[in-house]
């Protein structure tokens, strides 16, 4: 049995992306015959999820117990979930923790410890220099979470991701394996509609949290200065406090008439709206992975990022889009390449789809995390 612990889970989507990877792993470990269990709490952002407290729920195929946690912020206190792990843990052949930086995780891994239990731990983007700025989760890392993390294998989602993990926790072992993603199959990808093509209008996609990590504000001050006709969708949710602060920006600048606040957009409307962009856009500072990077490839609409995004390095050896330092200057001028290079985006759409099917099989993907747990567990 695979015992999976992580601070929140489906239904609860509100947390992006970490949490729709999780659930994808444990759905295709239970489709290639493994048993797994998955403990959690009910957090679901401000609220808490109306399900059954410690009892086994079937979500998709996996049996998942939810813990009442105890604080409404991030930091998700749940007791129950401690004593459960501390019983299952003589029962179970592996143990994979997922995220950090939470109440939830870090005690976890210490009852690991006490048990002599050896365990997988996927940070999911939290151990990174750049999370590492914030001086009291530096303080803590330093005097704390190295010596909590010893032991632990570390599982990173790329080789960006790997080689900050060698920086952060040196002589971890670590390995690499992607998020897996529900991607449509070939025959169910939305036709492609380009909704302003009519204008003549460069349709342009954010679609992620809306976050200080994501490189909004230098996008913004690029498509400032880019001189064709083009209209921004962002669709996703973040702070009332930080989204507004994005809005004066834009209006500041003179370009929020160009832009279209989406809000979230469920499964459904997620690829739908890749389908009406010409291009996706991902500027960030700091991304281990990006979900939503495949989404879009998957459907066969490229993507511009920052070296920053860990599958930066997949897009520019596929040459699947473009990829540069998220500065005003450096984004604005492959704005305009990505705009009057129209042949790269027709091949991209057309070779894309396939590309990514074969690259992020779920069954081949799942089958490289079960091997990473016999080689660095037992």
């Amino acid at each position: 049995m695979t015992l999976h612990l992580t601070p929140s889970y489906l239904p609860s989507t509100l947390y992006g992306g970490p949490i729709i990877s999780v659930s994808r792993l444990c759905e295709s470990q239970v489709a290639a015959g493994i048993l797994v269990q998955v403990l959690t709490t009910t957090a679901n952002g401000p609220s808490e999820l109306a399900v059954p407290i410690g009892q086994a729920q079937n979500i998709n195929g996996v049996s998942v117990y939810y813990h009442r946690r105890y604080t409404k912020d991030h930091s998700h206190l749940a007791p129950g979930l401690w004593w459960h792990l501390w019983r299952m843990l003589p029962k179970v052949e592996y143990v994979h923790l997922h995220s950090w930086w939470n109440l939830v995780i870090m005690p976890a891994l210490l009852l690991c410890r006490l048990r002599g239990r050896r365990v997988v731990l996927s940070p999911r983007g939290m151990l990174s220099p750049y999370t590492l700025r914030h001086p009291l989760k530096a303080l803590f890392h330093r005097w704390v979470g190295r010596y909590l993390l010893r032991g632990a294998v570390l599982h990173a989602t790329s080789e960006q991701e790997a080689q900050e993990l060698a920086l952060v926790v040196p002589g971890a072992q670590v390995f690499v394996a992607p998020n897996i993603i529900q991607l449509p199959q070939l025959g169910q990808v939305p036709p492609r509609t380009a909704v302003r093509e009519d204008s003549g209008e460069f349709s342009l996609l954010f679609l992620s949290r809306i976050d200080p990590k994501k490189g909004l504000e230098p996008l913004f001050q690029a498509l400032h200065t880019c001189t064709f006709p083009w209209r921004l969708r962002l669709a996703g949710t973040g702070s009332v406090e930080y989204t507004a602060s994005l809005q004066r920006l834009a209006e500041e600048i003179g370009i929020s008439a160009q832009l279209e606040w989406f809000g979230w957009a469920d499964e459904q409307e997620k690829y739908r709206l890749f389908a009406e962009a010409h291009l996706f856009v991902l500027p960030s500072h700091n991304e281990n992975f990006a979900n939503v990077v495949i989404e879009a490839l998957a459907v066969g609409t490229p993507v511009l990022l920052s070296p920053l995004v860990g599958l930066s390095a997949y897009v520019e050896a596929q040459d699947l889009g473009w990829v540069c330092p998220n500065s005003p200057s450096e984004l604005a001028g492959t704005l305009e390449l990505a705009w009057q290079d129209q042949a790269k985006r027709a091949r991209i759409q057309e070779e894309s789809p396939e590309c990514i099917q074969q690259d992020f099989n779920a069954a081949a993907v799942a089958a490289q995390y079960l091997a990473a747990y016999e080689r660095y567990v037992l």
